[in-house]
């Protein structure tokens, strides 16, 4: 297959893909939004890729006093605590020979479609983003520098990050992967854990697919619960714990065990705003290859720790 039936049978122009020139932030920005977790959450955007920002969590509290003609503090009660946000580069860089490929691009069009019909770099960039945000969403709970392998080792996720910290947590214990006759008794155990601060403005569990499954089928064999009231998107299961406020939600990023927080407490950290961030798919005729090169920045932290529960 040679460059001119490259870029006129099959549109892989030798130039870069037009369709994506200054979309990086909009395709990086897929990304994010195709992991339910991370779309269900403010970024903190603008951060470098290999820096770190902080956030300043601001605290207070009341302290009244029944005197006369006060003129001093009652209390000194307002505080800022910095929680930090260590941001790395992600590269998701591919060299496809086009030796390997060139029989098998016309099977991705439909049913009588003319070659030059066919948009490949947009299969191909679609493709990746799906691919990007299920392994996004693992790295956001189990990423782990010092103990992870491939992917996972390349930052911390809040799992590492809370373990890393449990002493300062709502509650903190190792228990393994609950089964259909001890699911239900194991999650209203963490749930006995819970803050007064999640009952009230409410919190989230996140267990894998196949626990939140379990958890489902588990409720309404007990008679506490109606299949109708699970929601599922995109292949994963959320609903609403029966009696009380807390939100379920399965998610690839979970194992065995059991993650709760307030609500709006996760955060990652992201850029979107610099040329370091970069969509392309182009072709590079001296090497007869087809790079896919998509770059972007992401890191992960939570703002309280005193709102989170895990059991490992």
């Amino acid at each position: 297959m040679n460059e001119k039936n490259v870029k006129l049978k099959f549109n892989l122009d030798v130039s870069g893909y037009a369709d994506f020139e200054g979309r990086a932030g909009e395709v990086v920005s897929n990304i994010f939004s195709s992991s339910r977790v991370l779309a269900s959450i403010i970024p903190q955007t603008g951060i470098k890729a290999n820096t770190s920002t902080t956030l300043n969590i601001l605290d207070t509290d009341v302290t009244w006093s029944s005197a006369d003609c006060v003129s001093t503090e009652t209390g000194d009660n307002t505080d800022l605590t910095p929680r930090v946000i260590n941001v790395v580069r992600l590269s998701d860089r591919e060299l496809i020979c086009l030796d390997k490929i060139d029989a098998k691009i016309p099977q991705l069009q439909s049913a009588g479609a003319k070659n030059e019909d066919l948009s490949f770099e947009n299969a191909l960039v679609e493709l990746k983003v799906a691919k990007n945000a299920k392994a996004l969403e693992k790295l956001a709970f189990q990423g782990n520098i010092t103990g992870g392998t491939g992917n996972l080792a390349l930052a911390d996720g809040w799992l590492t990050i809370a373990e890393n910290e449990s002493a300062d947590l709502a509650y903190f214990a190792t228990s393994g992967a609950s089964n259909a006759g001890t699911i239900i008794a194991d999650v209203d155990a963490a749930i006995a854990e819970m803050t007064d601060e999640m009952h009230e403005y409410g919190a989230t569990l996140y267990m894998s697919n196949a626990q939140v499954a379990m958890l489902s089928a588990a409720l309404v064999k007990a008679n506490l619960f109606n299949f109708a009231n699970v929601t599922i998107d995109n292949g994963m299961m959320s609903f609403q714990y029966p009696g009380i406020n807390l939100t379920v939600i399965g998610t690839s990023g979970m194992n065995s065990g059991k993650f709760i927080t307030i609500n709006d407490n996760l955060s990652y950290g992201t850029d979107l705003d610099s040329d370091k961030e970069s969509v392309e798919v182009f072709y590079d005729k001296y090497h007869k290859e087809l790079v896919s090169d998509i770059v972007f920045a992401a890191g992960f932290q939570y703002k309280f720790p005193s709102q989170v529960i895990y059991i490992k």
